[in-house]
């Protein structure tokens, strides 16, 4: 891009800039995310709770601002900026000097004169789809006239790892330094009990449940039905059941907090298998839950509810795979995403709203699947299709609140077609903006209409 004029980005979503962007004025993300493999000459600004990095959707790499003002992160303690990295291979760096690295994000300030990088109260996101290794990786590269002020710490990180930021070693550049934390194999060798804390289920060595560590449940292993969690306050970076045999592990006991990202349960075993978690979640990253061809992963009784806490939680289900749920799914202005009509029981969902932020919480269909849960909306939530084909509520859908279907902010809708077949009562109201909503004929809520230039008739 080109001109003398700057670039406001509002709205949910992504916007990367590839290539030379050489217009003249500065960059303000507002929401959403900021990323890209290119240039950007003017300096950037990012707003509380929007997020920024290198790379695009489809590959890592660095984002270049050669500014002498390039980088403002505006985030404070309770609402904090994010920068976000992808690692999927080895740092490169010899004697201290870093080479950009395809497989890995990065911010790149070095070619401006004497940079200032605000840091704000930030933290770093880190994410991976395999390849990452314990070492030294540079996410912002700052030239040694640079100065650096304000904070970033380390948020998410793939099982198994831990992260330290580091601003002393490279200064004013900041490095994260990548260790491994461990992954722990279920083994059920106790002689006494089926506990979390005793060595000899482990192997003899049992996880802390404080260090992003990965845990692993073989279906040849014993001990799996009761299988207790009982470390309190525990956080993990994933959990995930495999083997060649069919399992049945039923785990129970104390919450945990998924402090990973990405996918942080799976039950990938090679013949059916169900695996059940009788326990609640808290998810402290955009996360996916994943279900391997012709498995079950079953949320039980004892899982009274899983936080979503502002992050998105995927539903992923292959061929003939399953998630079943008997508890409760609440989503804290997060968002729920079933990318298939196999992938999400009948529990009900409860959308709440905090007031505070500026997320809403959302339900996310994937294209032309059914949802047959109960909705309530407390406060204020979406419910949307991620495709043309649409989606269909099958349930019966309560509003104590404002579902407000299709605010641009956050989804595209136009052309999309939403079906509620199931019940639908409370004192909400109902906003949509250019899509079709069938109703059945006992619908009782109100229902607003907000209609663009493009709206030229209302068919009832």
């Amino acid at each position: 891009m080109s001109g003398t004029g700057g670039l406001i980005k509002q709205g949910a979503g992504g916007l990367y800039l590839d290539g030379l962007n050489s217009y003249a004025g500065a960059t303000a993300l507002n929401v959403g995310a900021l990323g890209g493999t290119g240039t950007v000459l003017g300096a950037v600004s990012v707003a509380a709770s929007a997020s920024i990095g290198g790379g695009d959707s489809a590959a890592s790499g660095t984002l270049s601002l050669p500014s002498s003002t390039p980088l403002t992160l505006n985030g404070t303690g309770t609402n904090p900026s994010i920068v976000t990295m992808r690692i999927n291979g080895a740092p490169t760096v010899s004697g201290g000097v870093y080479t950009p690295n395809a497989s890995v994000d990065a911010i790149d300030v070095s070619a401006g004169a004497n940079p200032l990088v605000s840091l704000g109260t930030s933290i770093l996101s880190v994410s991976s789809t395999g390849g990452i290794t314990a070492g030294r990786y540079q996410v912002i590269d700052n030239s040694a006239s640079g100065a650096l002020t304000g904070t970033l710490s380390v948020g998410a990180m793939p099982a198994g790892f831990t992260g330290t930021i580091d601003t002393a070693t490279n200064a004013p550049s900041v490095d994260l330094v990548v260790a491994a934390s461990g992954t722990f194999t279920w083994s059920g060798g106790s002689a006494t009990t089926n506990n979390w804390d005793d060595p000899a289920n482990w192997g003899g060595t049992a996880p802390t449940g404080t260090a992003n560590e990965a845990l692993i449940f073989p279906s040849t292993a014993a001990r799996q039905n009761p299988n207790v969690n009982n470390l309190t306050n525990a956080s993990f970076g994933s959990i995930t059941f495999n083997g060649a045999t069919a399992g049945a592990y039923n785990i129970t006991g104390n919450g945990i907090t998924f402090s990973g990202s990405g996918t942080v349960i799976s039950n990938t075993t090679t013949v059916a298998s169900a695996a059940t978690l009788n326990l609640n979640m808290v998810l402290s990253a955009a996360s996916a839950f994943n279900t391997a061809p012709n498995n079950t992963l079953i949320l039980g009784s004892g899982t009274s509810g899983i936080a979503t806490n502002g992050y998105v939680l995927t539903l992923v289900s292959g061929a003939g795979g399953t998630n079943t749920f008997s508890g409760n799914v609440i989503l804290n202005d997060g968002a729920l995403e079933i990318q298939n009509g196999n992938a999400f029981g009948g529990t009900p969902i409860t959308l709440d709203y905090d007031g505070a932020t500026t997320y809403i919480s959302e339900v996310i269909l994937g294209s032309g699947q059914t949802l047959a849960s109960n909705i309530i909306v407390t406060a204020r939530g979406d419910v949307l299709s991620a495709g043309a084909a649409g989606g269909v509520l099958g349930g019966n859908l309560t509003l104590n609140g404002t579902m407000q279907a299709g605010l641009r902010d956050f989804h595209t809708t136009v052309g999309y077609s939403y079906s509620i077949s199931g019940a639908n009562s409370g004192p909400g109201n109902i906003v949509t903006t250019l899509f079709v909503l069938p109703l059945n004929p006992g619908f009782t809520s109100r229902l607003q209409l907000q209609c663009e230039s493009a709206c030229r008739r209302l068919r009832c």
